[in-house]
């Protein structure tokens, strides 16, 4: 089996159900990271044999709803913030900044 997506929103405005359940979206950085770890020790503990685990995903998605959309990030939006690693807006310029669920999985797979 392999697991295509595993991850967890951080969208400030959705509704938050922490864990053990967490739910789509509405989680804070720390649950996001916690979240995601459980999801692969599930999958590494499996009964199934499991060839292997995608975190979705890698930067939040700003992109979804076309071009305009694609400039900012929308606190309403979950989809926006599945990322691992989020884009700071740096003036004129963005830079990436990652997450505490990023330096998690590192030091898991390290």
């Amino acid at each position: 089996m392999l697991i295509t997506e595993t991850g967890l929103s951080v969208s400030p405005n959705a509704h938050q159900a922490g864990p053990p359940n967490y739910g789509y979206g509405g989680n804070t950085e720390h649950e996001q990271a916690t979240g995601i770890l459980q999801n692969l020790e599930d999958s590494n503990t499996s009964q199934l044999p499991t060839a292997g685990v995608c975190i979705h995903e890698y930067l939040d998605a700003w992109w979804k709803f076309g071009l305009q959309d694609s400039y900012t990030q929308d606190p309403d939006d979950i989809e926006e913030w599945f990322g691992i690693a989020t884009l700071k807006d740096s003036s004129d310029w963005y830079t990436t900044e990652f997450r505490e669920s990023y330096n998690a999985i590192k030091n898991k797979w390290e």
